[in-house]
């Protein structure tokens, strides 16, 4: 992912957060399901961030 791809996501992410009055977005490494293998369709923290360790969490707030 280019910085320009993540600044996109980041902005569109930070626009819904402003809309439903969010002052933090967390995004865990786990799916929905809490399990240790994270099927590339449940990928959300890679998604928003590029991260692609094996344990995270993104704490996203509307300004940082």
């Amino acid at each position: 992912m280019t910085s320009e791809q993540q600044g996109r996501r980041l902005a569109a992410l930070r626009g819904e957060m402003t809309r439903h009055d969010l002052a933090v977005f967390v995004v865990p490494r786990v799916d929905e399901h809490q399990l240790s293998y994270v099927p590339a369709c449940s990928e959300r923290l890679a998604w928003i961030s590029g991260f692609g360790g094996s344990a995270g969490t993104a704490l996203i707030g509307r300004e940082r």
